[in-house]
């Protein structure tokens, strides 16, 4: 594979153009899959901590022996973990899984919280999702940029953005 183009981010980053997406995809076939994937000139992989895969990606990462330097990672936050309380707990978690020092790119899978549970999609007593209404998304954003040395400066950088929200709880 030839040379994959990427995009500089605003904070001077590169990120690769093409990324392997991982939703769905189950354990080892995960693996084969990123592995593969890195050898055919893949420099970027997504993952989340919700696609419960992320330790098998680490492995593959391992194995590949490609040196973590030349690679962009990406992984998200699940709802669960909205409360700012919950977000570095989140972040060391998928470092462990992904067995990295750091990650290129920590993304908020959607802006909004569900109450904290071990449960991917918790349920309310009537069968409704179960919201955490006491989470708003920016405070969520703000947490991320205290985890120094976890997630790239892109994360400080966009930080002037959260400021720049403006918007009313229902």
């Amino acid at each position: 594979m030839s040379a994959i183009q990427s995009f500089k981010l605003n904070n001077g980053l590169d990120i690769p153009a093409i990324g392997l997406g991982t939703w769905q995809s189950k354990p080892q076939q995960v693996y084969q899959a990123v592995l593969a994937a890195l050898k055919a000139g893949y420099r970027h992989i997504d993952t989340a901590a919700v696609y419960r895969n992320e330790k098998e990606i680490g492995q593959a990462i391992k194995d590949s022996g490609i040196p973590r330097e030349q690679l962009f990672i990406t992984t998200k936050l699940w709802n669960t973990n909205h409360r700012p309380e919950l977000v570095e707990q989140a972040i060391n978690q998928s470092l462990a899984n992904l067995q990295l020092d750091y990650l290129d790119l920590y993304l908020m899978h959607w802006p909004i919280a569900f109450q904290p549970s071990k449960y991917a999609i918790p349920k309310d007593d009537k069968g409704n999702v179960a919201l955490d209404k006491t989470v708003d998304f920016v405070q969520t954003y703000a947490v991320n940029f205290h985890c120094n040395g976890k997630v790239s400066s892109f994360w400080q950088d966009t930080c002037y953005w959260c400021k720049q929200l403006q918007h009313s709880k229902p």
